[in-house]
């Protein structure tokens, strides 16, 4: 396994942050447990707690129990609907749930900036986690970049990975914030062509047609699944901390691991290249007016 610093904040985050959540991954106490440890051994040392459940908590916390606490990292996501105050105390129910006496990663998912500015002065008081990270959409994720309040942000990529999202996650990297990649994914779509409309009177008594699903494009690598191909490459930005996945079991957890400890074989990141230029719409032709005479 691989690891990567955490913006400029001290400590190391594995390359993949492995999510427990019990309605991907269904299982006894000793399937968690099991789980955990496998996580553990293929050297992940960074988790997400999502949905939860009896069995999960338990075999979560048999498995932390075993190791020390410095070693491994925990993050949860949550909003600010409810205020501070109930974010405290929400993790602080879910740190002892899993025999922890807190968590490193707190996620807030906002919906608009913040209107207080003294409510992350609050939770930083309450030592609530090591690192605040904002999620959010592009313009919150911007303000928050610029203002230096948080420690990290988490974003999903988007497969086309535009010039506005890279320089985003530049200037996060750059102010020494960490990243963390969501729903990492390589599955173009391909623009739908476009059908002449009638002109005049003639398209008032035409039925318009919907628009049709375009296909997508795929990369295909021997050996590789799409997956694999989408975490390999995502990793390939040195400024992203740690992405986020979801393997339902422990094969599929090594699988992952394989693929980081690699280099994307060369003929997958041409088809990617090939993937966002076939994604690309062609630009509309210039409108010609005629000069008055």
């Amino acid at each position: 396994m691989r690891y990567r610093n955490f913006g400029d904040r001290v400590g190391s985050v594995s390359a993949f942050t492995v999510r427990l959540e019990d309605g991907r991954h269904r299982g006894s106490v000793n399937d968690w447990r099991d789980f955990v440890f496998a996580c553990l051994e293929t050297g992940v040392n960074s988790f997400e707690i999502g949905q939860v459940s009896a069995n999960m908590l338990a075999g979560c916390s048999e498995a932390f129990a075993a190791v020390e606490r410095r070693l491994f990292i925990i993050s949860w996501r949550t909003s600010l609907t409810e205020g501070a105050l109930e974010v405290v105390q929400k993790v602080r129910d879910k740190a002892a749930s899993l025999g922890l006496e807190g968590i490193d990663i707190l996620t807030l998912e906002l919906e608009r900036p913040l209107r207080d500015p003294g409510v992350l002065a609050d939770l930083r008081q309450t030592q609530v986690a090591r690192w605040l990270c904002v999620a959010g959409d592009n313009n919150l994720l911007d303000m928050s970049i610029l203002s230096g309040e948080f420690d990290g942000m988490t974003l999903r990529l988007d497969p086309n990975g535009g010039w506005n999202e890279r320089n985003r996650i530049k200037a996060a990297s750059n102010r020494g914030m960490g990243v963390i990649a969501l729903d990492v994914g390589l599955e173009f779509a391909t623009p739908p062509s476009e059908t002449p409309t009638p002109a005049g009177l003639l398209r008032l008594f035409l039925r318009q047609r919907e628009p049709q699903m375009s296909a997508t494009f795929r990369i295909d690598v021997p050996g590789w699944s799409e997956q694999q191909v989408a975490v390999s490459h995502a990793l390939t930005d040195p400024c992203i901390s740690t992405v986020v996945v979801q393997p339902n079991c422990i094969p599929a957890l090594e699988g992952l691991a394989w693929c980081v400890e690699r280099d994307l074989p060369g003929g997958a990141q041409a088809q990617i290249e090939m993937a966002r230029f076939s994604n690309t719409a062609p630009e509309a032709p210039p409108v010609r007016r005629r000069a008055k005479r």
